[in-house]
């Protein structure tokens, strides 16, 4: 891994002189050569991917919300997702009417990493082969960051393998997928509002 101050990534700034006027783009500042507007639709590119890189109290955060976040929210019907360690959008979130998940060990919220979608339990086989494939990676992963001090040897991915095996052969087994009711939800399934909101904010500290 190679570390870049941020005095050296000014020198890949993509906009010093010719000017972005991309339609339906956000507004991301202005061009210091020709002093005009910048309009960049990173939609339109290959790699729609971005970083912001700054330091400390330079308005990184003040960026995003005004950019990734309120520009999308006026001008486009995409859903936002935000993974937020260090618990900088609660607010925003909340302002705008999104929904706050809080992930931390404190919370009631828990995440089922091996959880069976309807779409791959009605699948052909093919498809709940590769499932259990990408599960049983998973699975040694999680078990290899767990086991705290402990070498990962070939013959725990042995056993981590049959026991993901074993565990998705009975769940496949069923004639019908059974549902559980999220953790915390009163009332049927249906009154559960599955779908993610306009903006979403995970606290992962």
């Amino acid at each position: 891994m190679r570390f870049f101050l941020s005095s050296s990534m000014v020198a890949m700034q993509p906009y010093f002189a010719q000017d972005i006027l991309d339609p339906g783009g956000y507004f991301y500042g202005l061009n210091l050569t020709t002093k005009r507007l910048i309009f960049g639709n990173r939609k339109l590119l290959m790699n729609p991917h971005a970083i912001i890189v700054g330091h400390t109290g330079s308005g990184k955060s003040v960026l995003i919300k005004a950019t990734e976040i309120f520009q999308t929210l006026i001008s486009t019907s995409d859903d936002i997702l935000i993974l937020d360690p260090q618990n900088e959008f609660k607010e925003i979130v909340e302002k705008y009417g999104g929904s706050y998940f809080d992930l931390t060990p404190k919370s009631k919220i828990y995440i089922n990493g091996f959880e069976v979608s309807d779409a791959v339990f009605y699948a052909d086989k093919d498809t709940k082969e590769k499932f259990i494939a990408t599960q049983t990676k998973y699975a040694k992963s999680l078990v290899a960051a767990i086991m705290t001090n402990i070498l990962f040897t070939q013959e725990h991915a042995t056993v981590v393998s049959r026991a993901t095996r074993k565990m998705f052969d009975k769940i496949f087994a069923q004639k019908r997928l059974k549902n559980r009711q999220p953790y915390g939800c009163s009332g049927r399934r249906s009154g559960w509002n599955w779908r993610m909101q306009k903006m979403i904010m995970i606290d992962l500290s």
